[in-house]
């Protein structure tokens, strides 16, 4: 749905829901979930109301829902799981965006994103009862200033910034095998 109430803004509202289904023996054979099933809610303005400059904000909500393959006894003393999931429950992202043309041959652009990921059901090949957790922030800051010296050359000098930060559950295993899960890394 797309709305413009004041001149010059574009509101735009989207809402999509995907279901994935896999047949049981290729998720057991490619370690998948039988069912994915996702909901991604948006909202996107975009402002003109300042001549030659264009302003942006995106808001994103993705929400993951699995459902797993039962497990199955193994020789092993813990129960064998086939179904692996490494993909974050919930996802949460906001972008921001400025652009200005400040004159023909000078054009400025600012950016700056955000993601924050977070995962309760985390699983790994093998183990059935452990649902691990994980999150993830991701910032990506851009600052770019154009300059166009003739028609055929410009100057785009641009810094940009990236930062992820993780804290989630490893889990580590021995030549025993004896399971270990380091619930303390962050990087």
């Amino acid at each position: 749905m797309r709305y413009s109430l004041i001149p010059r803004t574009s509101v735009r509202l989207k809402y999509t829901k995907k279901t994935k289904e896999v047949e049981e023996d290729s998720a057991q054979t490619w370690s998948q979930p039988l069912e994915t099933r996702k909901e991604i809610y948006e909202l996107n303005l975009t402002n003109w109301a300042i001549p030659k400059t264009r302003f942006t904000a995106k808001l994103k909500h993705t929400r993951n829902n699995f459902k797993f393959i039962p497990y199955i006894p193994f020789f092993l003393p813990f129960s064998y799981q086939t179904s692996v999931n490494n993909v974050p429950d919930r996802v949460n992202q906001g972008n921001l965006g400025l652009a200005v043309t400040v004159s023909p041959k000078v054009s400025l652009f600012l950016s700056g994103n955000l993601v924050y990921e977070d995962g309760k059901r985390m699983r790994q090949h093998g183990f059935e009862d452990l649902n691990l957790h994980a999150e993830a922030t991701l910032q990506t800051y851009v600052a770019s200033l154009a300059y166009m010296v003739n028609e055929k050359l410009s100057f785009s000098p641009t810094y940009t910034y990236i930062s992820v930060e993780q804290d989630r559950d490893l889990l580590w295993e021995d030549a025993t095998p004896t399971l270990y899960i380091d619930e303390t890394y962050n990087n």
